[in-house]
């Protein structure tokens, strides 16, 4: 068996990107995906512009380019764990999302 280091989420290839939280999952034909935060210009939790990225690659084969998910103006991306069901064959990453402002706490009066 080898070992090779990769360095899947680059940031000399996207510097703006700070990417945080990985998660990875094989499934049973040898895939790999890797899910992470890409949080845009910071590394805070509630970023202005934080992303839900995956990278795939097939048995074989060299990793695929960054995917985004999830990436919608004025809302931020936290993600939770990828998770692998063997019976149905299906991949899928958790995650939540909420807007960067919440009109209903933007003023509040006593």
């Amino acid at each position: 068996m080898q070992f090779n280091e990769q360095i899947l989420f680059d940031t000399r290839a996207n510097p703006r990107s700070n990417y945080r939280i990985p998660s990875i999952v094989t499934t049973k034909r040898g895939t790999l995906l890797a899910f992470c935060n890409d949080r845009i210009d910071t590394r805070i939790d509630h970023a202005d512009e934080a992303h839900l990225v995956v990278r795939r690659k097939e048995a074989g084969c060299d990793w695929e380019d960054e995917i985004r998910l999830f990436a919608q103006p004025g809302w931020s991306c936290y993600i939770g764990a990828a998770v692998y069901d063997e019976i149905t064959d299906e991949v899928m990453c958790f995650f939540s999302r909420s807007p960067v402002v919440m009109i209903e706490f933007k003023e509040y009066t006593p």
